[in-house]
């Protein structure tokens, strides 16, 4: 219905044809960041989206393969070894973001640590001279291992270095207890051996 006398409508419109940006974020006080990044027992994920113009509707991911959800909140990782957390957003107006990949590395399992008697022994018992050593071996197929403790008899317990053995010349005649155990960089910790 044409307007007499004529006006001016001026109708503003605003056009969106960026897609929302989504980030990643971890919760966990235990991870750490080498070259990989290993995350620790209770760790879960967050996604966060913006978008400038029209808002974010909605953020999908995907943990592992698994078909993709909407996103409602932060999510826990429970698999250990490798996590794949694929995710994007979408805003009001239909803009999609590019899919996402990160992985991240979950690792709840302590290292663990074998011992090996160098020099001579005598019988099944592990009867040893003086000059036998013992060497300390610890692995961790994550996270790697930070430390060695051991102590003898019950006494103070020491770090011990791979350059190092533990030597025996100090003790007297007699039974003696060797109790060692070992802590990966996320601080899982062995039960003493």
């Amino acid at each position: 219905k044409a307007v007499v006398p004529q006006q001016e409508v001026l109708w503003e419109v605003y056009a969106d044809g960026l897609a929302p940006q989504t980030q990643i974020k971890f919760q966990d006080d235990k991870g750490i960041m080498t070259t990989k990044r290993y995350l620790g027992v209770g760790s879960k994920f967050s996604l966060h989206a913006s978008d400038a113009v029209s808002g974010v509707e909605l953020i999908y991911y995907s943990l592992n393969g698994e078909v993709f959800k909407k996103y409602e909140g932060a999510i826990n990782l429970t698999k250990e070894g490798r996590n794949e957390v694929r995710y994007c957003s979408e805003d009001h107006v239909g803009n999609r973001e590019e899919m996402r990949l990160f992985q991240v590395d979950l690792d709840v399992t302590p290292p663990t640590t074998l011992s090996e008697i160098i020099g001579i022994v005598i019988g099944k018992d592990n009867t040893v001279t003086p000059r036998t050593q013992i060497r300390l071996e610890a692995k961790d197929v994550l996270s790697g291992v930070r430390s060695t403790r051991y102590r003898i008899d019950s006494g103070r317990w020491q770090e011990y270095s791979l350059q190092s053995r533990i030597t025996m010349k100090q003790l007297a005649d007699g039974n003696h207890l060797l109790e060692f155990y070992s802590v990966d960089q996320l601080g899982n910790t062995e039960e003493i051996q």
